[in-house]
């Protein structure tokens, strides 16, 4: 057995040649975050591999614990055929399928047909192909004016989008651009919400007495916003407007099947296979998920948080819903936010069960707790690949760190894998040869599905690819800290196979050196999402999503963030938000405010060289 972690790369399921050389060399590929090393002899055509899986949950023989296993050798016509093979095992009946006219590799599913192979892999330092980089695109399906009037397209296809469990972004006119973190469908509106709007004196000012501004834009035209201050139980007055929107849709692959899964309230499933979902969890693709709560009623979101339950034998999908803010959800057509406001925090799972706990904003206060079932619809989102893991002593097991960091320049999203949760970076930071991410969407539970009684934990994460593992817990709406734990973990770091486009550099005085100011802003116009690489210094590179675009009247983009924290060095340091604006002018404009306190820690204004990526070309 061979384990040359130089020798990854990509091969495509429509690739007749392969990224492999074939005459006399031996090559190894690990596919997805399933860890799985392969050596093919190509004088012999022998292939042969061994499937090595993380245990997720101790004890007992289930279908969230996987032993290392080796696969049966086989004779093969070519590396494609052999890597065919490499398809994530999950104890169904597969068989590889190779069209030597066409180089297509596929796995015959014997409940659902064929399913095309696709796998990522580096020749050397460098990248050789990405043939299948996912190409879905941000499609433009609805427009109203500020009166309801319909300017383009149909409700219906947005009420398509939700069932389809498609991704959202909405352009308020004239120039807010934002993520629909949270999508209702009620009757005849649509709406969709996002709480990552801070308030602004201008495009790219900070106002200096911080408030969220919780965004809830519908498809009849109006815009409800709430105003919460930071840290402390007070808000403005909910403001209620009427302005024209522009909606985007993003579909999943065509080509796989979607829902992979689907539940009903009492558990049993109406569609898919409970396997494939556990499957894409423990590879860490992103799950999203539609809730059924009537005929002509639904709720789609992505979960923060993604976690393994091991009940009664069986293996679960948990989903946390973290970062939503309580509202009356089209009742009567009211999609108001609730006042007093309150964090809505939810769990969904497989099997059914559906625990809501509710906390006051900006106290450490309960609203109320409980417990009830909910129909879903699991979709997956496919276009993840796995990139490295490493030991809990920080020692790489399999990929390259190289490789890695190579992706996240590139301006790639990374999910992590550990234990038996997958969650979606909030933050990344590159200091030399270590990756480090911060992972801030999520409360402490009892168990995957419940939560703890009267109390509400907010779980800050750091995980470093030197298998440092940092916790700091403190009560939700609240600068007490309860506990902070200082541990080391194994982890798989998996990255999107969506390319994201370098449309813009520019340096620390905004002149653009790569690409231009108007390429970024019709990005942005065409429903684009952004990522934006900092260059802190030549060592240490920030990298987040943004979490909201402003266009100015001249052209120059403001980007804002908030799921940012800065950590001190001593156990009294009590951390702070580090909200921020980075503009197209050069400059990265932070206000800081102290974890649940209403407490200005100071602002700071730096000239930054700053990379802008976009998830669609111009």
């Amino acid at each position: 057995m061979f384990r040359n972690t130089s020798d990854i790369g990509f091969v495509s399921q429509m690739d007749p040649k392969g990224s492999y050389d074939d005459a006399g060399h031996t090559k190894v590929a690990y596919v997805q975050n399933l860890n799985k090393a392969l050596s093919y002899a190509p004088d012999t055509g022998l292939c042969s591999s061994v499937l090595i899986e993380q245990r997720w949950i101790n004890g007992g023989s289930t279908d969230c614990s996987f032993d290392t296993n080796p696969m049966t050798s086989v004779v093969v016509n070519s590396t494609l055929q052999c890597l065919a093979l490499m398809q994530p095992h999950s104890g169904e009946n597969r068989v590889a399928s190779f069209n030597k006219a066409t180089g297509e590799c596929s796995i015959v599913i014997q409940s659902q047909g064929s399913a095309p192979y696709n796998a990522y892999v580096t020749q050397g330092s460098t990248i050789r192909k990405e043939q299948n980089p996912c190409p879905e695109v941000w499609e433009k399906v609805f427009e109203v004016d500020s009166d309801g009037t319909v300017l383009f397209g149909d409700v219906s296809q947005l009420v398509s989008a939700i069932k389809q469990g498609s991704y959202m972004r909405i352009h308020q006119k004239p120039n807010l651009f934002l993520e629909a973190d949270d999508l209702i469908w009620k009757g005849s509106v649509v709406c969709g919400s996002t709480i990552f709007v801070l308030s602004k004196a201008s495009w790219d000012v900070f106002e200096p007495n911080m408030h969220w501004q919780f965004t809830r834009i519908c498809s009849s035209g109006m815009t409800y916003v709430s105003k919460p201050y930071l840290g402390i139980k007070s808000n403005l007055p909910e403001v209620q407007y009427s302005r024209a929107s522009t909606w985007f849709v993003r579909k999943h692959k065509e080509s796989l099947p979607n829902p992979v899964y689907c539940n009903t309230k009492t558990s049993p499933s109406t569609c898919g296979d409970l396997v494939n979902l556990t499957t894409a969890v423990k590879h860490g693709f992103e799950i999203r998920l539609s809730t059924v709560a009537g005929t002509q009623e639904m709720y789609s979101y992505c979960p923060s948080r993604v976690e393994m339950q091991l009940s009664s034998g069986n293996c679960k999908v948990v989903g946390q819903m973290f970062w939503k803010a309580g509202g009356y959800g089209g009742s009567g057509l009211d999609f108001r936010f609730f006042d007093p406001l309150y964090w809505w925090i939810r769990l969904y799972s497989t099997g059914g069960t559906y625990p809501a706990t509710r906390w006051y904003i900006g106290d450490y206060s309960l609203r109320k707790q409980t417990t009830s079932t909910a129909a879903n619809d699991w979709f997956v989102d496919h276009c993840w690949m796995f990139s490295y893991s490493h030991t809990a002593a920080g020692n790489p097991e399999f990929g390259s760190l190289q490789t890695l960091v190579k992706f996240l320049l590139l301006g790639r999203r990374v999910r992590i894998v550990f234990d038996s949760v997958a969650m979606e970076a909030d933050a990344i930071m590159i200091e030399g040869d270590m990756v480090l991410a911060q992972l801030v969407s999520q409360i402490e539970t009892q168990t995957p599905i419940t939560f703890p009684s009267n109390t509400a934990h907010f779980k800050l994460i750091r995980l470093s690819t030197n298998g440092t593992f940092l916790a700091d817990i403190y009560n939700l709406g609240s600068s007490t800290r309860v506990q902070q734990d200082k541990l080391v973990s194994a982890a798989s770091w998996i990255i999107e196979t969506r390319q994201w486009i370098l449309v813009l550099r520019t340096d620390e005085n905004g002149v653009a050196l790569t690409g231009s100011k108007s390429n970024l802003e019709q990005a942005i116009r065409a429903g684009s999402r952004l990522r934006c690489l900092v260059n802190i210094d030549s060592l240490k590179r920030l990298i987040m999503t943004v979490d909201n675009t402003d266009v100015d009247t001249d052209g120059n983009v403001a980007a804002q963030f908030f799921r940012l924290i800065e950590f001190g060095n001593s156990a009294a340091f009590v951390p702070y938000w580090r909200i921020t604006i980075l503009t197209t002018n050069g400059e990265m404009k932070e206000t800081h405010w102290t974890l649940g306190e209403n407490v200005n820690r100071g602002n700071t204004v730096a000239s930054v060289a700053i990379d802008w990526f976009v998830d669609q070309a111009p």
